[in-house]
């Protein structure tokens, strides 16, 4: 078996808790757990190295008495241990079982604030856009989506992203943003973002037809309510204007009559 597949798999494991909790957790719990990791990576490290040259262990036999010290299972050494390597395993047992310790009350901590900040993040957000009245509401987080968010945040409009991909949101967070992270042609969430008190609408995904259900069930919801819709595909303005925008906008479009507004100025 190769020695550095167990670290492989921990890693993997870190990795992907890391992915989960950064968006929820305070940044100093992540941190003090991303550490914590490193301090029990570097323990095990040093201790293959130790079993390695002193005893002339392989590495996997290295690694499984490492672990058999940090962990303090009670299993039986591999073979008797010389008077130095014993009091390697000592000074191994001490750091190891600490580090160990301090990891789990890392990941504990982790996860208690994280579903602590998670709570109160949506229950500000919730208060929040329960009290919004003629805001905008952004569908999708894209490159253009983005860009319409920050007009409107640099005019000093009120307004909320809804995005589904978990990394867009959290990047929009980040900017200090509301944000509901969830897919838009669900009717739930559109409430959930004020669609019925909003003043206007900006569906901006890269996919047409999610854009026109997305206005399909807005209009619905609320018939007066202003709908600018982003056109990906050249051909889909008139199925748009036709489920209820009130105004499609066509990055190619767009593209274009710059290009020709240049060519004149050159002219």
């Amino acid at each position: 078996m190769n020695p550095g597949r167990p670290f492989s798999y921990l890693w993997r494991f870190v990795w992907r808790l890391i992915r989960f909790v950064d968006p929820l957790a305070p940044d100093e719990a992540l941190h003090r757990t991303i550490w914590a990791f490193a301090g029990l990576f570097l323990t095990c490290a040093v201790g293959v190295a130790g079993y390695v040259l002193i005893e002339d262990f392989s590495p996997f036999d290295a690694l499984y008495q490492t672990l058999l010290t940090i962990t303090t299972v009670g299993f039986q050494e591999l073979q008797p241990l010389s008077r130095e390597a014993r009091a390697f395993t000592i000074l191994l047992m001490v750091f190891g079982v600490g580090i160990a310790l301090y990891l789990v009350s890392a990941i504990a901590t982790l996860i208690l604030e994280g579903e602590l900040y998670r709570d109160v993040e949506r229950r500000r957000q919730r208060r929040m856009l329960d009290q919004m009245m003629d805001h905008t509401i952004f569908v999708g987080a894209g490159r253009m989506g983005l860009r319409l968010a920050q007009e409107a945040e640099n005019a000093g409009d009120q307004f909320v992203v809804i995005e589904v991909d978990p990394n867009a949101a959290h990047n929009a967070r980040d900017l200090g943003w509301n944000v509901v992270q969830d897919d838009a042609e669900h009717e739930q969430v559109l409430h959930s973002a004020g669609v019925e008190r909003a003043n206007a609408l900006v569906v901006a995904t890269g996919d047409d037809a999610a854009n026109t259900f997305i206005i399909l069930k807005a209009r619905e919801i609320a018939p007066t309510l202003r709908i600018t819709a982003r056109c990906n595909q050249p051909g889909n303005e008139r199925v748009m204007t036709g489920a209820g925008a009130s105004e499609v906008l066509s990055p190619i479009e767009m593209v274009v009559e710059r290009y020709a507004a240049s060519r004149e100025s050159r002219g």
